[in-house]
């Protein structure tokens, strides 16, 4: 394998492609579907995620405060559009996808006015 001449190359030919990772067009159909479509990419691996639902938080609030690798599992599961399977699989990556999608809620703050 010898050097490669990056002046020759096109841009599409420059970018990296992480594993799992989807086409522009797989995800504009996810995007309709769900509205919220998240990418969150880990050591050159990629998930898309959507937000979790009130059932979901509540199944895995069940078993939170008992089992985090079950709670983990539950939140990555059900908010899983695609990717590489691996980050759901690999209990580290599975818990590093939950913890990326809980801080989902820590973006939206509302405020509460007395009025």
């Amino acid at each position: 394998m010898g050097l490669t001449n990056t002046h020759t190359m096109s841009k599409k030919e420059e970018k990296t492609v992480l594993k799992g990772q989807l086409t522009p067009e797989e995800i504009a159909l996810l995007k309709a579907k769900h509205i919220y479509v998240y990418e969150q990419e880990i050591d050159g691996r990629v998930a898309y995620l959507k937000r979790p639902d009130r059932s979901t938080l509540s199944a895995a609030e069940k078993v939170g405060e008992r089992d985090s690798n079950t709670y983990n599992q539950i939140i990555v599961e059900n908010c899983w559009l695609g990717g590489c399977e691996e980050l759901k699989e690999d209990a580290i990556y599975c818990a590093i996808l939950a913890g990326c999608i809980m801080q989902l809620f820590q973006v939206k703050v509302g405020e509460l006015k007395n009025l």
